[in-house]
């Protein structure tokens, strides 16, 4: 099924979005205000918005390109395994949301409250993350590659064996954060954050 309508934005998403393995192509459809409780998993979707929807399904192994979601809850929702590409999520729910193993390129995460979020073992690549809730985040063994980060909450966030290269946190909280030392090296700290940093490191400042 390709959607090509955009006339199908007022259209419930349960009954535009089947549970067939089929792309969605280029379509800059706006589907919106709806709950969807399909599975999508495996779905291909390109050119699509998505707004005010509430994804209580199963959406692992996706393939998002050229698409955008503003307002959406992802809460405890499974996209393991997906890929993003040309993505921007803002100000969506991701509380507890499972991305782990996935890959990113090209995203931006803007204004979301992604407390407990899982993003273990994910790939990342040209990422911008801006005045994002990551309390409790699951970061630990990503690979990172040209990631900007502004005003966003880490606080209790797990980055064990992810590397921290050329990472900024300067203008970030990252109270109580878990990262093993090895990996710290070439990453951006403001002056109280380096003082917590040392202390991390076992070094006792005077």
């Amino acid at each position: 099924m390709t959607v090509k309508n955009p006339d199908l934005r007022k259209e419930r998403i349960a009954s535009v979005l089947p549970n067939k393995k089929e792309p969605y192509d280029s379509c800059q459809c706006l589907y919106a205000e709806q709950t969807c409780r399909h599975s999508l998993d495996q779905h291909e979707f390109s050119g699509c918005s998505f707004e005010s929807i509430v994804f209580a399904s199963s959406m692992r192994g996706c393939l998002f390109m050229d698409a955008v979601f503003e307002n959406c809850d992802f809460s405890n929702a499974d996209f393991r395994e997906s890929v993003c590409r040309r993505v921007i999520f803002r100000k969506c729910r991701m509380t507890g949301a499972d991305f782990s193993c996935s890959t990113l390129q090209d995203v931006q995460l803007l204004g979301c409250k992604a407390d407990y979020v899982n993003f273990n073992a994910s790939s990342f690549k040209n990422i911008l993350l801006k005045d994002n809730l990551f309390m409790n985040g699951a970061f630990s063994a990503c690979k990172v590659k040209e990631m900007e980060i502004h005003a966003c909450d880490f606080s209790n966030a797990d980055f064990f064996q992810t590397s921290l290269q050329d990472l900024d946190f300067s203008d970030s909280v990252i109270d109580g954060f878990t990262v093993d030392t090895e990996h710290l090296k070439g990453a951006s700290f403001n002056a109280a954050q380096g003082l917590a940093i040392a202390e991390l490191m076992g070094i006792h400042i005077k």
